[in-house]
C-alpha cells in the first residue's frame, strides 16, 4: 500500500517533487506507526534454543521473584547425556499426575539399548503428541501461566506442554441469587471449562459450538462463545465474536467487565445483557438461539439477545403446572408496576389530588400528618433511602449478623420515626410494601434500576402530581421502546408486536407442548421445536391391533 501512494503522488506532477516528497515522508511516517503499533501488539516469535540451561535461563528471567514457579531437573531414563526440566506452577497442576509421568520420564526402562530416539521416547512415557510441541518461547512462559507444565530437553529446540491442570476449584451448588424449589439445584463455579461441561451433560448434541478466546493483555483472560449452530442467529453470532474481539484491555478479572464493553446502550438503567450461575437456564436459552458468553473468572455466564420480558421469567416457570406459573408470572408483572409507582402515587394523591380519596381515609391520613413537620415527599424519600442503606448493611454484614439488622432496621427504626414525629404509619406501610413487591421479582438485575426510577417518579410526583407522574412513566416507556440488544428489539414482544409469542410464553405461560415454534425475533435457522402431534393421548383399542 506504500508504493501506490508513492506510484500516485508521483504520476500526478512529476514538476512538483519538493512538495509531494514532504507529502511521501508524511505518508511513510505514517506507515512506520502502524507497523510499529502491530510490532508491540504482537510479540516477537523466540525460536527456543538446543541449550537447555539456555532456555531454562530465560524462564527464570521472566518469572524472576516467583517464588511458586517450580523448576523439576531429571535425567531421562536415569541417563546423564538426556537432561530436561519440568516446569509448573505450585497447586496449578495434579502433582499426584506430575509424580507419575516424572517417574515414568527418569526410570530406567527394560528395553534401554533398543531405543534410539529419545524425543519420540519422552513423546510416548509423557503422553504428549506433535500438537503439545511448542516452538516459541513466549508461548512456553503463556501456557505455564495457564497452569500447564512444561518438559524441556537438552538437545531440542522446542518445548512440549503436558496439560494435568488442576487449579483450585469449589464444588458445584445451588447458587444463592436464584434459588429454586423445584428443578435442578446446581450452579456454576469459577472454572468455565467445568461449567461449560455442565452445558454439555445436558445438551448432547454435535451442534452446540464452543469457540474460545483470550481477553486481557496481563491476564489472557479465558473466556468462551457457546450457542446451537443449527438454531443461533449467524449475525448474531458474528456480531459477539467482532465486539469481543474489539477489547483492549489489560485485565479482564469479572463478566462484568466484558457486559460493559458489549452492551448496545451503556449508559442505559436497564440491563440489556441476561446473566445467570444456572444451566437449566443456559440451555433452554441456547434452545431458543441465544449465545452464552462464558468467562473463566466467575460463576455468572452472559447471554445475548436478552429481553425485557425475560427478567420476569423464573426457571421454576417450566417446573411447574402452566396455571401456577401463569399466577406467579401475573404477581411479577404486577409487583414490578406497584413497587415502581406506589411511593410516587401516593405522594402525588396526598400532595395534590385530595378528591381522588376516600373522604375517611383522607381524614385519617390528616389525623396522622397532624404532628409530622415533613412534606409528604421527604417522608418517602427518607424511608428510601433508609430502606436501600439496611439493604446495602444487610448484604455486607456476616450471615450471623443480618437478621440483626433487619430486625433493628425493620422495627426498632422504624417504631422510633414513628413515635419521634418524622414519618406516619400510612407512609411506612406505602414504603414497606413497595420494597417488598420489588423483592418479587426473579433476577435481582432490575433492583437498581427500580430505585433510581422510584426515587425520580417520587420527585416528580411530588413536585408535579399526577402530571408528572405520567410524564415520567412516558419517558420510561419511550427509552425501553428504543433500546436493542445486538439488533433485537428490547421490548419485543410487546413492541413490535407478535401475538403468537406474546400470547404463549410471556405474561401467560401455556402448557409446553402448544409451543410449537421459537421467538422468531431471534430464531436464525430451525424455528421449529416440537413436531408431530400436539399432545400425547392414550391408545385405543383399534390402535393396538393394528399395531400387533
Amino acid at each position: 500500500m506504500n508504493n501506490f501512494f508513492k506510484n500516485l503522488l508521483y504520476k500526478q506532477d512529476k514538476n512538483q517533487g519538493i512538495q509531494y516528497k514532504e507529502i511521501e515522508t508524511s505518508i511513510n511516517n505514517i506507515f512506520k506507526g502502524e507497523e510499529e503499533n502491530v510490532n508491540a501488539q504482537t510479540p516477537k516469535k523466540l525460536i527456543p534454543s538446543k541449550n537447555l540451561e539456555r532456555n531454562k535461563k530465560y524462564i527464570q528471567t521472566v518469572f524472576t521473584k516467583c517464588d511458586d514457579i517450580i523448576y523439576r531437573e531429571i535425567n531421562i531414563m536415569s541417563d546423564n547425556k538426556y537432561n530436561a526440566v519440568c516446569i509448573y506452577i505450585k497447586n496449578m497442576i495434579s502433582s499426584q499426575i506430575a509424580e507419575n509421568i516424572i517417574n515414568k520420564l527418569s526410570s530406567h526402562p527394560s528395553n534401554y539399548q533398543h531405543i534410539n530416539n529419545i524425543k519420540e521416547y519422552c513423546k510416548s512415557a509423557a503422553g504428549i503428541d506433535e500438537s503439545d510441541e511448542i516452538e516459541d518461547l513466549n508461548q512456553i512462559v503463556e501456557a505455564i501461566t495457564e497452569g500447564e507444565m512444561i518438559l524441556m530437553i537438552n538437545g531440542i529446540d522446542r518445548g512440549y506442554s503436558i496439560d494435568i491442570k488442576s487449579p483450585p476449584s469449589r464444588s458445584i451448588e445451588q447458587p444463592v441469587s436464584e434459588s429454586v424449589t423445584r428443578g435442578p439445584k446446581e450452579g456454576f463455579i469459577e472454572d468455565h471449562y467445568i461449567n461449560i461441561s455442565l452445558i454439555r451433560k445436558k445438551i448432547k448434541s454435535p451442534n452446540l459450538k464452543v469457540e474460545g478466546l483470550k481477553v486481557g493483555r496481563q491476564t489472557n483472560t479465558n473466556l468462551s462463545i457457546v450457542y446451537m449452530e443449527n438454531i443461533a442467529n449467524k449475525s448474531i453470532v458474528d456480531e459477539v465474536r467482532n465486539r469481543i474481539k474489539q477489547i483492549d484491555i489489560d485485565s479482564v478479572l469479572a463478566s462484568s467487565y466484558i457486559e460493559e464493553y458489549i452492551e448496545d446502550s451503556p449508559f442505559s438503567i436497564f440491563p440489556t445483557i441476561f446473566r445467570t450461575e444456572k444451566p437449566d437456564v443456559v440451555c433452554g436459552k441456547l434452545l431458543e438461539g441465544r449465545v452464552a458468553i462464558f468467562i473463566n473468572t466467575e460463576p455468572v455466564v452472559l447471554i445475548v439477545p436478552t429481553l425485557f420480558v425475560e427478567f420476569f421469567m423464573s426457571p421454576e416457570d417450566y417446573y411447574l403446572r402452566f396455571y401456577a406459573a401463569t399466577l406467579s408470572r401475573i404477581i411479577r408483572f404486577l409487583s414490578f408496576i406497584l413497587s415502581l409507582i406506589l411511593p410516587a402515587a401516593f405522594v402525588s394523591l396526598v400532595t395534590f389530588h385530595h378528591e381522588l380519596l376516600p373522604t375517611e381515609l383522607i381524614i385519617n391520613i390528616i389525623r396522622a400528618r397532624a404532628s409530622i413537620p415533613f412534606s409528604p415527599m421527604f417522608e418517602a424519600s427518607f424511608m428510601l433511602t433508609t430502606y436501600l442503606v439496611l439493604q446495602e448493611a444487610d448484604l455486607r454484614m456476616p450471615k450471623t449478623m443480618g437478621q440483626a439488622v433487619s430486625v433493628v432496621g425493620g422495627l426498632v427504626l422504624g417504631q422510633a420515626a414513628i413515635s419521634a414525629g418524622i414519618v406516619s404509619t400510612h407512609m411506612i406501610i406505602i414504603v414497606a410494601f413497595s420494597a417488598v413487591c420489588a423483592l418479587a421479582l426473579p433476577t435481582p438485575e432490575l433492583q437498581m434500576p427500580l430505585s433510581y426510577i422510584r426515587f425520580t417518579l417520587l420527585m416528580l410526583g411530588g413536585f408535579a402530581g399526577m402530571v408528572g407522574l405520567t410524564c415520567g412513566l412516558i419517558f420510561i416507556a419511550i427509552h425501553l421502546l428504543s433500546l436493542e440488544s445486538f439488533g433485537v428489539p428490547y421490548f419485543s414482544p410487546l413492541s413490535p408486536l407478535k401475538p403468537q409469542e406474546l400470547m404463549y410464553d410471556t405474561f401467560i405461560r401455556f402448557p409446553i407442548w402448544t409451543m410449537k415454534k421459537r421467538p422468531k425475533t431471534i430464531i436464525g435457522k430451525d424455528s421449529i421445536r416440537r413436531k408431530g402431534k400436539v399432545k400425547t393421548k392414550p391408545i385405543t383399542e383399534d390402535e393396538k391391533d393394528k399395531c400387533s
